[in-house]
């Protein structure tokens, strides 16, 4: 038998630390006490094109530059043109700015705080642009406060499916006790397996757990299905991995996100429109190749990787 962990102990243990975890970056990095990153010459080369960007109707830059003016990181310090900023990248439904607002009006970053304007933006960022650190706050603020686990299953799964690595976890481990779902070993060593190639916390240890469990409850051939399924990646797919779980600076996140942004030539100068709803100005089938009202772009993966080395942004 697998021995299940005490209920919502495994729980509140797995959430003890990461999810408030925004709220303290959030709060701590205050607009006046933020020691800046972006102290290079060609940071803030980039920022500067990075604002450009911005002002050509890019959500992504104008997230960043917001960012970047309100704690005064790579740009002069500017809240109320952060704000502006942050705006226009809410009004083109970007949903990194969404959550960004969401953490500054809940810890009174760069707004009065707001609790309930920060709640009602975190379930927008979550329900209706399905962005995953949204959807696994808000599952782990149900779990935390006792609300309605099927609701916070939801959202797991929902961010989950979108390869968040801290969602994948925390359903993994409801998965494997069966708290608030059905056990489902064979589902949590799959979730396990994914983030132990990711080297992500202590999978790899859970996954040989689970693992043990399943070959003392499940007949072996179904045991021997599911380790062939779940077989070692190639060499190249690892270097792939491996390459992709490294942490950025600030600064390399920079960098890329402006060649990132430039390599569509849509953020240029040229025929370039700032009214809302008009992000591109090449129309609605050059704009979907980067941009689109439902997603981050045409690689939302890609874009995500990036997104998520905003300090102030996702930490996850």
């Amino acid at each position: 038998m697998y021995k299940k962990q005490s209920s919502w102990l495994v729980v509140l243990a797995t959430l003890s630390f990461a999810v408030y975890a925004q709220s303290t970056i959030a709060s701590d990095k205050t607009a006046n006490n933020h020691q800046g990153e972006c102290t290079s010459a060609q940071c803030q080369q980039k920022m500067n094109e990075l604002r450009q960007l911005a002002w050509n109707g890019s959500p992504e830059a104008q997230t960043i530059v917001a960012a970047a003016m309100v704690y005064g990181d790579g740009l002069e310090q500017d809240i109320r043109q952060g704000r502006m900023y942050l705006r226009k990248a809410m009004r083109n439904r970007h949903p990194v700015a969404w959550y960004t607002y969401a953490l500054w009006r809940e810890s009174g970053v760069a707004y009065e705080q707001d609790l309930a304007a920060a709640n009602e933006a975190m379930l927008y960022a979550a329900e209706e642009l399905n962005y995953p650190p949204a959807l696994y706050r808000l599952a782990a603020e149900e779990i935390m406060n006792e609300g309605e686990i099927e609701t916070a299953i939801r959202y797991l799964e929902q961010a989950a499916q979108r390869n968040h690595h801290a969602a994948q976890y925390l359903l993994a481990k409801l998965l494997a006790n069966g708290v608030g779902v059905e056990q489902d070993l064979t589902q949590a060593a799959v979730l396990f397996n994914q983030l132990s190639l990711r080297r992500y916390r202590d999978s790899e240890q859970l996954f040989t757990q689970v693992m043990g469990a399943m070959e003392q409850e499940l007949p072996s051939q179904q045991v021997a299905q599911v380790r062939e399924s779940l077989r070692q990646p190639t060499e190249e797919a690892m270097e792939v991995i491996e390459v992709s779980s490294q942490r950025v600076s600030f600064e390399e996140m920079t960098v890329n996100m402006v060649d990132y942004l430039e390599s569509f030539g849509l953020y240029d100068s040229n025929g370039m429109s700032n009214i809302a709803g008009q992000v591109c100005g090449k129309g609605t089938a050059m704009c979907g190749l980067v941009y689109s009202s439902r997603a981050n772009d045409a690689n939302p993966q890609k874009l995500f990787d990036l997104l998520s080395k905003i300090p102030y942004g996702n930490p996850w």
